[in-house]
């Protein structure tokens, strides 16, 4: 994944290099993505979230 802010690009390969999305100033350039790709993110997604709960929590937990 390359995401550069200043020209608000973001480019998501596979590991073999093929672009399965790639997004130049705002406009999508290439689009490959499949049901299975999408589910992978949101299992990420997921997962990120629960990491941050936890990390939340265990952070209240330190402060007291």
């Amino acid at each position: 994944m390359a995401f550069n802010t200043q020209q608000r690009d973001l480019t998501i390969s596979q590991k073999n290099g093929e672009v399965i999305l790639n997004l130049q100033s705002g406009q999508v350039q290439i689009n490959k993505l499949t049901p299975e790709i999408l589910q992978t993110f949101e299992d990420a997604n997921t997962q990120i979230d629960k990491i941050l709960a936890k990390s939340q929590t265990q952070q209240v937990d330190l402060q007291r």
